[in-house]
């Protein structure tokens, strides 16, 4: 748990006894100055994750049929001892890690219209009405970043399954990462289909979007420690809170996604490299 006098710096995994905590029987100083040290570090996440979030690009898997003929005739048993690189600490199958990163950006697709667009709207409302961010109106909006965070969750823990935390390998046997010679060609079909879903992401508008929502929460943390009118109820304090928590972790997942993607498009380009080289 950090110091008081740490809060200004603290990141956001530090400050989780925060997320959601009753706050009813804090004095107004202590709920302003919680309420600012989560804003202002989810809003240093967020500010992180947009600067390392690449400019629109694509990825072009190429095709491989020479491969593609020669695994066709080589039996399976032949092939699955061959030593094949993988992605840091992988523990599944690649088709099973192409499928959940798929999961995982059709629910990012929707990381603007249903995170960071009703997020910056509650803010702007609070920022423009101190009788609301004293008040206790439990806005739709509360409940609808909830909705989609709870489902980025079971998205980030299916993503964490895929791997080993203790492991640093990058190489294992074709037979455990692929269940059959065919596999090879339906997972570039996957990581075809992956970098197609991610195409359709404007990352540049996306960008543009977690650096808004950031600045507004960065101008209703400056009103709330400068005036007092602004002192925030506990009950909105505790919902502010846990909607900055939503936010920021979203995002964080959505840079973490992007960084699996290319990191299972530059790995399985490689692979193919190496079995074309050992099934020569």
């Amino acid at each position: 748990m950090p110091q008081l006098y740490d809060l200004e710096n603290a990141t956001l995994e530090e400050l989780s006894h925060y997320r959601g905590a009753s706050m009813e029987s804090l004095v107004p100083e202590a709920i302003n100055r919680r309420l600012s040290a989560v804003m202002t570090s989810a809003g240093r996440t967020m500010n992180f994750v947009s600067n390392e979030i690449p400019k629109q690009f694509k990825l072009n898997l190429r095709s491989s049929y020479d491969l593609e003929q020669t695994l066709k005739r080589v039996n399976y048993v032949n092939t699955r001892q061959i030593t094949v690189p993988i992605l840091t600490g992988m523990s599944t199958t690649y088709q099973s890690l192409a499928k959940t990163l798929i999961a995982a950006v059709n629910h990012l697709s929707n990381l603007e219209e249903e995170t960071l667009e009703p997020a910056e709207k509650i803010i702007n409302i609070l920022f423009g009405s101190p009788d609301e961010i004293r008040g206790q109106f439990e806005f739709p909006e509360f409940a609808a970043v909830k909705r989609q965070y709870d489902e980025m969750v079971k998205c980030r823990t299916a993503l964490a399954g895929c791997f080993d935390q203790k492991s640093h390998r990058t190489y294992a046997n074709f037979g455990d990462v692929f269940e059959s010679n065919t596999d090879v060609r339906e997972v570039e079909t996957s990581i075809h289909e992956l970098n197609a879903l991610t195409d359709k992401i404007n990352l540049d508008k996306l960008r543009k979007h977690i650096r808004s929502l950031e600045d507004a929460a960065s101008d209703l943390v400056k009103v709330i420690n400068t005036k007092q009118e602004y002192n925030p109820s506990a009950f909105m304090a505790a919902k502010l809170t846990e909607l900055m928590f939503n936010a920021a972790e979203q995002v964080e997942f959505l840079g973490a996604v992007l960084t699996y993607r290319q990191g299972i498009n530059a790995t399985f380009t490689e692979l193919r490299s190496v079995i074309e080289k050992k099934l020569r």
